[in-house]
This record gives C-alpha cells, structure tokens and sequence, in this order.
C-alpha cells in the first residue's frame, strides 16, 4: 500500500467509524455502579426487548395458557424486581410453554422461564433463586455489554480491512468477535449468580436456595444424558461461555454463606407445590405427545411408533428419533396445502414431482402403509463420510394432509433394521375421535407419602419405561436411595 493509499484507507475509516464512535457515551451500570462506555440507551433496550419478544413466544411454544401459573410467576418476579435496582423499567414475565428445562432475559426487562422449569424447581426459593438471576442479568446490562461488544468488532475489523487492503482481515476479525459474543460470558454468568443472590436475600428467601437449584440442574442433565445414552460426565468445550454446574454450585453456595443471612428462611415450598400441581409435564397435546416409542397426536389425529431402541423427541417442525449407533428418523407434514391438495391420491407422483423431484428412487413402490394412499422409495449416498440408505414414504391420512417420514441407516446396519423400518412406517395409522379424545397429557401432581412406603413404590407408578426411580429422584431433589420422604412429593399422571 502507497502512502497516499493509506492516507485515502484512514481517511475512508474516519468517516466510516467516527459517527459510530462519537454515538458512544460512558454510563454508570446500575448495579455494579462502575462506568462503562455503551452504544445501546437503555431506552435502545427496550426496543429490542420488544423487538424480540414475538420471535421467543413464536420458537418456544408461545405462553403456558393456565393464567393462574402466570400471574404467580409474574407476582412472584415483581417481588424480586422491586428490590432490584432497575424497579421502574416494566418488567415482563412470562412462562412459556415448553418442556426444556430453560430460563433467560433479554434487554429491557423481559423474563422468561419454561414450564420445564417449574416442574423441576422444588419450592418458591428456587424458583426465585432462577428469576433473580435473570433479572441480574438485564440490571447489569449484560445485552448492552453484548451489544456494545458487537458494534466494537465490527468497526475494528472494518478497519483492519480498509488498512490492509484485505477483507479476509476482517472477516477474521468478525469470526474472532462472534465466537467472543457466542452467549453470556463466563463473567458475566458468574456475576448474574451474585446478584441474584443479592436479590433473594433483600425479597427474605434463603440465600441457597440459587445453589440448590443449580445441583438440581446438574442432576436433571446428567439424568438426561443417562437417558440417551451419552456420557455422564460433564463437558466443557473452550468456545462454551456458560461456566460448569459443579463450578457454579460451589460459587454460589460460597456467595450464600458470604451473605450474612442469620437464621432459617421459609423457602415457600407448600405454597410452591400447590401453585403446581396440575401443571403440563412433557409434550402439550396440541403438538403431539411422545409415549415410549410412540408417538401421538390427537389433534390432527394419528399415531405410529418407531423402531425399538429409538428415542423420541418432539418439535413444532418435525419429528425425530435417533438411536445410540446414530441412525435417525425424521417425520414431518407436508406444509404447502396448495401442494398438498394438488397431489391428493396419488403419493407416487407428489414424490417423484415434487417432494424427490432431483433424485432417482429405488425399489419403489406402492401401498406401503396399510389401508392409506401411500408410497416409498430408496436412496443411497454417504453422509458424514458414512454409506447410508435412506428409505423415504409419504404418506396421505386425509385429503390435504400428507405426512412424510426418513429413515436415515448406515449401510453396514441396514439389513438387521429393515424389517423393523417396515414395521414403523406400517404402523402409522389415523385415530377415531374415541381413540383422540381417550388421548391425556402427563401433569405434575402432588402425592401425600405414607409410612413404610418407599421412593421406588412411588416410581413405580410413573407413566415411563425406564429409570423410574432416577426420574422420580431428580423430579423431588432427593437421592434414588433415599430413606425417609418428605410428606409432599411431586409425581407424574396422565390426566386431563
């Protein structure tokens, strides 16, 4: 670069970034009191809080439609917002129906927490303990911090492109800048506990209720990857911002013990658990229910279940199950009606036409599913350097309505899946309005335990195939083992 290619470079870079920078201004943070340089207002943030807002309701399910669990939820996160301080913002609260086990804030005072969640929380204080973090993250404007960040790495790395001459300098730059902004840091995690606990103190619950819910976490992940088959121990990967669960129980449970409470505190655990009881556990009705290997959906009205030794999971796109050698099962619905209604009858030609119009099938044929218009076909091809068969079926349950499944095999295992293949996609039939109706979601409800009763008793009740016991342990906060009961547990039932 000449000199005066490098003085029309600075020259470019000054109008290009000087704006931006002169757009910066130094704010206090209200709750570390310490002064940062920011680019969002917190006026800037609540517009992307409300910005955001739909797209969360719209990828988590929408709100948990009981009014009665929201407006706790809601009251009980005031409480703790008022002793903030940031209590004037307009906080919003919000459950949101989903069964993963989730909570997080945007910018501008918008909470959220997954009926997952609360089925997991033993009692208010944990439950307190989960919103006082959130809310710890919007006082200490950790979205603007992220945000600030952003801007920062984009025009530094607009820089080093205009200086250098080089757009691969600064396409660097932002793949350095994004895998720095991927989530909350470990920092700012850390600090969020900290302040949550400073919350919960001020609004009187105990100070560890925080750390007792972070076991339970760390518990409920373990039990899940039991579940799937995948190591127990706990991962951390360098690019992931979140710290441990055993790094943030023992911080937590430090900072608990720092905070200088004297004496017990109610956690509110029987007023908790008749919030609760009733509450939605698992998969909402109206999009599907997994049952062991099958899976239900009475509002639209059919059932199939899939090969043994596939685990189910559910989604608002589409329908998966894996099993522990890695081979998946992808069901989904046609979503074009136009589509659909063009082809009705005629599966043969809406998958050569349209649904595998760039792919020549094999072995295809007709009728597959029995009593149903119908077709499938085969293909083979590598994915992730592995040979693999895929078997594709479509499938019409009424007029409109085609419904599609992909069994994705590897090669070396397809001849001892095939007949159980078969048996799934055979499987898939409609419901009567009997058989729809007879369909009952799983809720949380509330069991009085007696003497001489055990835990394993009560697991055996529950409406699952496997690890009853670990279930039922990680539901209550107790150890599979465990010798005397509290007087209350939480259990699982199907039921209206």
């Amino acid at each position: 670069m000449t000199l005066r290619e490098f003085r029309f470079a600075l020259t470019l870079f000054a109008l290009v970034a000087l704006p931006v920078l002169l757009g910066a201004c130094t704010a206090m943070n209200p709750a570390t009191g310490q002064s940062e340089v920011t680019f969002v207002s917190p006026a800037d943030e609540k517009k992307i809080g409300q910005s955001q807002h739909p797209n969360v309701l719209a990828q988590f399910g929408g709100p948990y439609d009981e009014a009665a669990i929201g407006g706790y939820v809601a009251a009980l996160g005031g409480r703790l917002a008022k002793v903030s301080e940031l209590p004037d913002i307009g906080w919003t609260f919000t459950v949101l129906n989903s069964e993963v086990v989730n909570a997080f804030a945007l910018p501008g005072g918008y909470v959220y927490v997954t009926r997952g969640l609360l089925a997991l929380a033993d009692d208010e204080a944990q439950l307190a303990g989960v919103l006082a973090h959130e809310i710890g993250h919007v006082t200490a404007r950790h979205g603007a911090q992220r945000q600030t960040r952003a801007i920062g790495v984009s025009i530094f790395s607009a820089a080093a492109a205009i200086l250098s001459g080089s757009s691969a300098v600064g396409q660097l730059g932002s793949q350095v800048g994004g895998l720095y902004l991927a989530g909350y840091s470990r920092d700012q995690e850390s600090q969020a506990d900290a302040l949550g606990i400073r919350y919960l103190v001020r609004a009187g619950y105990p100070p560890d209720a925080m750390a007792g819910f972070l076991k339970k976490l760390g518990d409920q992940s373990a039990l899940a990857r039991k579940i799937a088959g995948k190591d127990e121990d706990e991962q951390f990967s360098w690019a992931q911002t979140h710290p441990l669960t055993s790094e943030r129980v023992a911080d937590a449970t430090k900072l608990a013990t720092e905070s200088g409470v004297e004496g017990p505190r109610d956690p509110g655990r029987q007023r908790y658990l008749s919030e609760i009881d009733g509450l939605l556990y698992g998969d909402d009705p109206k999009q599907g229910l997994v049952r062991g290997r099958e899976f239900v959906h009475p509002d639209l009205g059919f059932r199939f279940a899939v090969p043994p030794g596939y685990m189910l999971q559910n989604s608002p796109a589409a329908v998966v199950a894996g099993s522990k050698a890695g081979d998946v099962v992808l069901f989904d619905r046609e979503r074009d009606p136009e589509v659909a209604k063009r082809y009705a009858g005629d599966m043969a030609r809406y998958m050569r036409r349209n649904w595998l119009r760039d792919y020549s099938l094999e072995d295809f044929r007709l009728g597959p599913v029995p009593g149903l218009p119908s077709a499938t076909g085969r293909l083979t091809g590598t994915l992730r350097n592995q040979p693999v068969v895929v078997d594709l079926v479509a499938v019409e349950l009424r007029p409109g309505e085609i419904y599609r499944f992909q069994f994705v095999t590897a090669s070396r295992r397809y001849r001892g899946l095939e007949r159980a293949i078969e048996d799934s996609y055979e499987s898939f039939r409609g419901l009567s309005a009997a058989e729809a109706s007879a369909v009952e979601p799983l809720r949380v409800r509330l069991q009085e335990t007696r003497a001489g009763r055990t835990l394993a008793d009560y697991a055996a009740l529950l409406p699952f195939d496997d690890f009853k016991i670990e279930r039922l342990a990680v539901l209550n906060g107790l150890a599979p083992g465990t010798g005397a009961l509290p007087p209350v547990i939480k259990t699982i039932q199907a039921g209206p």
